[in-house]
């Protein structure tokens, strides 16, 4: 009789699943939706990550289209102020570049494996 009050006392099926079966029904939705909302905010701020990234990127080829379109078509010396300028200005970009980092979401470990399959 002991291994039946003990069964009775833990009652796993109700603390897990509830009373009733609308009630398990209802826990499951509920922790699902936590689940994939988690997933599509992790999803979101990896979205976010790739474009200020890309955005980073831009700017570092934009400052150094600009400085090879100097250096081939205007030989002057008045324009040296404009290429140390957009120098400084690229090693800047490139140093924000290289501050960008993109996460990479490991779905095995969130349960999803079928994500990127």
């Amino acid at each position: 009789m002991a291994y039946n009050r003990e069964r009775n006392l833990k009652q796993p099926m109700i603390e897990d699943y509830g009373r009733s079966i609308k009630e398990g029904y209802w826990n499951g939705m509920y922790d699902r939706i936590k689940h994939y909302r988690a997933l599509l905010k992790m999803y979101k701020e990896l979205q976010q990550a790739e474009y200020e990234r890309h955005q980073a990127e831009l700017e570092v080829y934009r400052i150094s289209g600009k400085l090879e379109v100097i250096e081939d078509l205007f030989n002057d010396d008045a324009l040296m102020e404009v290429k140390e300028k957009l120098k400084s200005e690229l090693v800047l970009a490139e140093a924000n570049l290289a501050d960008k980092k993109v996460p990479t979401m490991n779905w095995d470990k969130l349960g999803e494996p079928h994500m990127w399959r």
